[in-house]
């Protein structure tokens, strides 16, 4: 897996990959007993019962494992997510008192110019580390009401959201994001894939453990550009709280 950060195998992975050899050996256990002439009718609808129902338990314990209560995910996600935080707080370099003063001049900086042009050059050119940080801070609604109904606003306020996100991209700030993206796509193709299992074992039904464990969690992907071939894919893994199903524990 990419992203240093994580220093471990997905247990997504881990799971996923276990899933797909058990599911593989009872496949061919099926083909060799379907194959078996020595066997009875009545003897082999028996043995590929057991089968089917053990690959249900298989399913829903791969399910359960991940986005159960206290599943895999969540548990490396959180992981992650503190890893984060503590990144963004050594990217923070800035002294906090300096800094909340400056937040305090912010309307009367904005206020002082007559035009948008007229501010963003100022903070292009003139602006110090400080009230560069405190307008990408606290500027957008200071901005907004003084330059209402200028056209030229939206481009500024998205240049100060862009460079107070490449402020914190330090190496380790990245390769936790990184990691983070990389976790939540995991888990976006492997709710689908269970979903999949579940159908093809005959464990799909909504009011199936497996179905409900899966219904507890919404996934979602969108793309940054969706008019460019190579616009990035943002994953979106979370919690259901209003199913009307109890959580189902490991």
């Amino acid at each position: 897996m990419k992203g240093d950060v994580r220093g471990m195998v997905s247990g997504i992975g881990e799971t996923m990959a276990a899933l797909r050899a058990i599911r593989e050996n009872y496949a061919r256990a099926e083909e060799e007993t379907a194959a078996n002439w020595r066997l009875s009718d009545p003897a082999k609808k028996e043995a590929l019962s057991a089968y089917r129902a053990a690959q249900r338990e298989s399913v829903v314990h791969a399910a359960r494992s991940i986005f159960g209560e206290s599943g895999r995910f969540w548990a490396e996600r959180d992981v992650l997510r503190a890893k984060l935080r503590d990144a963004r707080d050594r990217a923070e370099t800035l002294d906090a008192a300096r800094l909340a003063n400056t937040y305090r001049r912010v309307p009367s900086i904005v206020t002082g110019y007559q035009t948008v042009q007229e501010l963003v050059a100022w903070y292009r050119d003139g602006a110090d580390t400080y009230e560069r940080r405190a307008l990408q801070d606290t500027g957008a609604e200071p901005i907004g009401g003084r330059f209402r109904g200028q056209s030229e606003v939206g481009g500024f306020l998205a240049e100060l959201r862009r460079d107070r996100a490449e402020a914190m991209a330090t190496p380790e700030v990245r390769a936790a994001e990184e990691s983070i993206a990389l976790l939540e796509k995991e888990a976006y193709e492997a709710h689908g894939e269970l979903h999949k299992h579940l159908a093809e074992v005959g464990e799909g039904g909504v009011l199936s453990d497996g179905a409900r464990v899966l219904a507890g969690v919404r996934v979602d992907v969108r793309f940054d550009d969706v008019s460019r071939l190579d616009a990035k894919a943002r994953y979106t893994v979370e919690r259901v709280l209003d199913t009307g199903y109890i959580p189902i524990k490991e």
